[in-house]
């Protein structure tokens, strides 16, 4: 759903606190004028298999009891090639036709550690590792999570299109290491890594148990009479923890609904006794037969009718429970641990007492129930590839409240019987950014990353420059330019910015990030933001790949968001092959109020500030903007240039072709043979307003051969 709305560095307006929870005040009043509301739609036929070929003409869409016409209609098909209506793997993506990208997947592996045997989850883990790593589509997102009524639900690693994360999750799975997760990384992009993981502790026994263990002992009627109470006593104790587990999986599927978009949940669990939910219904159970023949002895005081009949309150809660997943777009393939066997025997390493309670929660959202199959990979592919066609239907809403307020939806189709839809039954009304669960907040932030999404709500240039390092490695600032006019749309008296910046290479794994927490008073300097803003520099240290720069700066009061993400390559400086770096623009002075990364560095005066020029240090924008007819200053850096004289020759990139430029730089000092920086002026007389694009060559002077080239951009103001 989305919202639309017509160098000492001195810091005088910054204050820097600690990491801590946001403390929010309030924000939103009235209603907002348009939602933007993505509907996701299966359609299957009678034997459960995806329908291909439909077009926006078979559907009907109505919100509120009112059709609402389809704004925009996108085709989301798997396949890896063409099937009959469906989208082949020639077809040109959403970017290169001008479309907007469909959402991805988003699964999570969610598993209980309340009703779960150690061993199975250890094979449950086995086979999530292999489909993660073997089956799904490269843009998938993937979580993993557990999930206990002690603890909750523990995020290990968000959702992310980076296997190697999750497969780093899944093999560090344990009940206690979340802390150290959040302690890493907020938004849980990068994971802790323990390569032999404490041994699970299953929490399903504690005091049922320890009254089975009596249960046993007792010989005489009398005792067996207690024992029986005491059995009766237990099970209701487990009721109340069954109880307890459906209302903290419910708000699990609530801090999911906050996400765009069809979530797959694929739930790891041995479940609860079925019978405390649906009663006994095996005639030959001894239980049973014992049960019927207190009753005609009369002794029905010594039968527990809940477990003979089913526990209505617990049925209304399981209700409840698959009515929030249906709400939350969550559609739950639940995998029966316990119906897992060995490997090297037929024995079964859980009892099968929980199975039809898990295929009532599949069944009921949408999904399957795995049961009793050593070749869970393939059962997980499969439904996975239920999937792999859908239809998204968008439609706009106007006027409506910022309340949080369950509005029902009803998708038809038109001209087609016996297929099945499978849509979500209606989508909740934006909330206030203050009213959000802090892990709502941290999934938001990281669908945005995970989907390199820019938003625009706060001003935000980034500019990340590879330097030779070490030995393999880069040294990368990166530098965020937050701009001040934007952060003062809003009245809030304090602004409580979150900065997070990540990189992930060209296999989409992500391999290094920050973050900083800051806090404005705009009463201090409300006239410096007027005037610039915010200028942050931070680094990563990466070797050579292609990246992608994934930076967002979110307002903690308002919620309101900047995001950004540039493509940055990081040579590989051990081949001595010549290199430019990105053209860097000298900022006026006094323009921004700089905030400069902590790191354990500083204390020793270890760290190298590398934007210097003829020993001269400067601060380069992130965001180069000028006026026409400015002249204004650029470095240009490069390594392993070879040639002992060298002329730079420059281009503008134009629709037309390459326009050359005249370029006059002069060479400055380093100091080092192997790095070569030139100091220069670009003339922008005549250009028109707009984003312009150029490209520096270093050109061999006797023979004309480019050695090396970068380009870069700006913009000239209107």
């Amino acid at each position: 759903m989305r919202i639309l709305r017509a160098l000492p560095l001195f810091l005088m307006l910054v204050a820097v606190r600690p990491t801590a929870a946001a403390k929010p005040a309030a924000q939103f009043s009235g209603s907002i004028q348009v939602v933007e509301v993505d509907v996701p739609v299966d359609v299957r036929d009678r034997d459960g298999e995806p329908v291909r070929g439909l077009t926006k003409s078979d559907f009907r869409l109505f919100d509120q009891g009112k059709e609402r016409p389809i704004e925009r209609f996108e085709v989301v098909d798997l396949a890896p090639q063409a099937t009959t209506g469906g989208i082949s793997a020639a077809t040109p993506s959403p970017a290169a036709t001008g479309r907007v990208a469909p959402p991805p997947r988003h699964i999570l592996l969610l598993f209980d550690l309340t009703f779960s045997n150690p061993i199975a989850v250890t094979r449950a883990r086995t086979a999530a590792r292999e489909v993660v790593l073997d089956s799904l589509q490269p843009d998938d997102l993937v979580a993993v999570a557990t999930f206990s009524v002690e603890t909750g639900p523990r995020l290990l690693v968000t959702f992310t299109p980076d296997r190697s994360q999750v497969a780093r999750a899944l093999d560090s799975l344990s009940f206690d290491r979340s802390a150290q997760y959040r302690l890493q990384d907020p938004l849980r992009f990068l994971a802790p890594f323990n390569p032999a993981p404490p041994a699970i502790q299953s929490e399903t026994g504690s005091e049922s148990s320890e009254i089975r263990q009596e249960i046993s002992d007792v010989t005489t009627e009398t005792n067996q009479i207690l024992a029986e109470r005491a059995e009766i006593e237990a099970r209701h104790y487990e009721s109340s923890r069954v109880s307890a587990w459906t209302a903290a999986l419910g708000e699990l599927a609530r801090f999911l609904a906050t996400i765009d978009g069809r979530k797959q949940v694929v739930l790891f669990s041995e479940g609860f006794d079925s019978r405390l939910l649906l009663g006994r219904s095996d005639l030959a159970d001894p239980e049973d037969a014992q049960a019927n023949r207190n009753v005609a002895d009369g002794e029905s005081w010594r039968v527990d009718s809940d477990m003979r009949f089913g526990n209505t309150a617990l049925l209304a809660d399981a209700g409840r429970l698959v009515q929030q997943l249906q709400r939350a777009d969550c559609i739950v393939d639940a995998v029966d641990t316990g119906g897992l066997k060995s490997a090297a025997s037929s024995h079964t390493v859980g009892l099968d007492r929980g199975r039809e309670g898990l295929f009532y929660l599949a069944n009921q959202s949408g999904g399957q129930l795995f049961t009793r199959d050593n070749d869970l990979a393939a059962q997980m592919r499969s439904a996975l590839e239920r999937s792999a066609v859908s239809y998204l239907l968008t439609f706009r809403a106007a006027d409506v409240p910022a309340d949080g307020s369950w509005r029902k939806l009803r998708v038809e189709l038109v001209g087609h019987r016996g297929l099945k839809i499978v849509a979500r039954p209606g989508w909740y009304a934006p909330r206030p950014f203050q009213e959000l669960h802090p892990l709502e907040r941290d999934l938001l932030a990281a669908d945005t990353i995970a989907l390199a999404e820019p938003k625009k709500d706060i001003g935000l240039s980034v500019l990340a420059t590879p330097f030779r390092a070490g030995e393999g490695v880069a040294y990368v600032p990166v530098i965020l330019e937050i701009d001040g006019k934007s952060l003062l749309a809003t009245s809030a008296a304090r602004r409580e910015l979150d900065l997070y910046a990540y990189a992930s290479n060209s296999h989409g794994e992500f391999k290094s990030f920050f973050h900083r927490q800051l806090t404005i008073d705009p009463g201090k300097g409300a006239a410096a933001l007027a005037a610039g803003g915010i200028k942050y520099y931070g680094h990563f240290v990466l070797p050579a790949d292609d990246y992608l720069v994934r930076v967002l700066v979110r307002d903690e009061v308002s919620g309101r968001l900047g995001a950004a993400a540039v493509p940055i390559t990081v040579p590989d400086y051990s081949k001595d092959q010549p290199t430019l770096l990105p053209p860097l623009f000298f900022d006026s002075p006094g323009h921004w109020s700089l905030v400069r990364e902590r790191t354990a560095s500083d204390s020793n005066g270890s760290e190298i500030y590398p934007f210097v020029v003829g020993g001269e240090p400067f601060v380069p924008q992130a965001g180069p903007s000028f006026r026409a007819g400015e002249r204004p200053r650029l470095c240009v850096s490069g390594y392993n240039l070879g040639a002992e004289k060298v002329q730079l020759e420059g281009f503008w990139l134009t629709a037309s072709g390459d326009v050359p430029f005249e370029l006059v730089a002069d060479s400055r000092p380093t100091g080092n043979e192997d790095y070569r920086q030139w100091l220069m002026r670009l003339d922008l007389s005549g250009l028109a307003a707009g984003e312009h694009r150029f490209r520096v060559a270093v050109v061999d002077a006797a023979s004309g051969r480019a050695l090396a080239t970068t380009t870069g951009s700006l913009k000239i103001e209107g």
